[in-house]
């Protein structure tokens, strides 16, 4: 039923059980990171449950089968929380659906990136969830699940979905068909998550990201003048560029801290640039690394939370180039900032 999604093991299992044994719950909560599966094996379980196969896997080619497909069958519905909020008038439109008698066993309710509920729609949604008019299976998927109300939590049975291993992503990307070295650096730069990976694959990012990263940590390690470091500042782009430069910014300089503390060549991100790695590595002692480390993450904190971009920026350059002092019991001089 389930051998098609990369990974996540227990949740398969403890489904394949659950449909042979005929013990599913009416509701379940899926939540883990970003693009490791959630949705893949609600829509895997759910077209099971429709297949007119009825066996331990869905067989694609039945009616039932064509109709989930097609996003037509009568007893399938989706709510995506992903792209927009779902309101009030979406979770209406729902009960009303679910007043009718299933064309099969059961009415079949997927929710995507259920924190997308406004508040009203999550109280009527809760309601549902409780007192269903007929028979019904509802799927909850979240990557952010402290967003929703703790009611409609506790009315879901939670399956946990877990970052996916750097061999479970490259795999499914091979799969996919993607080769060569692309997949296994996709791989090791996804951070767990085979939809990101396979963004990263299809060249979705930049594909020059490493030789950015590589060119701007050594700016800063072997001296920068103050004119050509604003300089670089204003290169780092809006907001949603800085963010993606200073993660590619991160992992280089977390593997130049790796090899040099620990040599470890099978730890690295960037591994197909061990030589540039290894020539920088030599260019700063552990701890300036490990500071350097921490002024990456407090610029993308201060990002996040809305702080002027250009500023943000400058002071990162001004860290990495050694010029600024760090924060001080929560309060950083360079910029007047307060961490508390």
């Amino acid at each position: 039923m389930l051998d098609g999604i990369i990974g996540q093991e227990l949740a398969k299992r403890y489904f394949q059980r659950a449909v042979d044994g005929g013990r599913l719950a009416h509701a379940y909560l899926f939540h883990g990171p970003a693009g490791v599966g959630k949705k893949s094996l609600a829509r895997a379980l759910a077209q099971t449950l429709v297949c007119n196969a009825g066996g331990k896997a869905f067989c694609g080619v039945c009616p039932t089968c064509r109709m989930f497909i097609a996003g037509s069958h009568p007893d399938f519905r989706v709510l995506d929380g992903a792209r927009k909020s779902i309101g009030i008038a979406e979770v209406r439109e729902l009960q009303q659906a679910l007043v009718y008698r299933p064309y099969g066993t059961r009415h079949l309710c997927l929710v995507w990136e259920a924190e997308g509920l406004t508040a009203e729609a999550a109280n009527a949604f809760l309601k549902t969830l409780e007192e269903p008019p007929a028979p019904a299976l509802f799927i909850l998927t979240s990557s952010r699940p402290a967003r929703l109300p703790p009611t409609v939590v506790s009315r879901c049975l939670r399956i946990p979905f877990r970052p996916l291993t750097t061999d479970e992503i490259t795999s499914g990307l091979e799969t996919m068909g993607f080769k060569g070295d692309v997949a296994p650096l996709a791989a090791r730069l996804a951070g767990g998550s085979l939809g990101r990976a396979a963004e990263l694959a299809a060249g979705g990012d930049d594909p020059d990201w490493q030789e950015k990263a590589a060119h701007l940590a050594h700016a800063f390690l072997s001296g920068i003048g103050t004119a050509e470091l604003f300089a670089r500042a204003r290169e780092l782009g809006e907001r949603a560029e800085v963010l993606t430069r200073t993660e590619h910014l991160l992992l280089w300089y977390r593997d130049l801290l790796l090899w040099r503390e620990a040599g470890a060549e099978e730890l690295l991100t960037n591994v197909n640039r061990l030589e540039q790695i290894r020539v920088q590595a030599r260019l700063a002692d552990g701890p300036a690394l490990v500071r350097s480390i921490g002024a990456i993450e407090d610029a993308r904190k201060k990002l996040l939370a809305n702080v002027n971009v250009r500023l943000a920026a400058e002071v990162l350059c001004l860290r990495l180039a050694g010029l600024a002092e760090e924060e001080q019991d929560g309060y950083d001089r360079a910029t007047g900032w307060s961490s508390v």
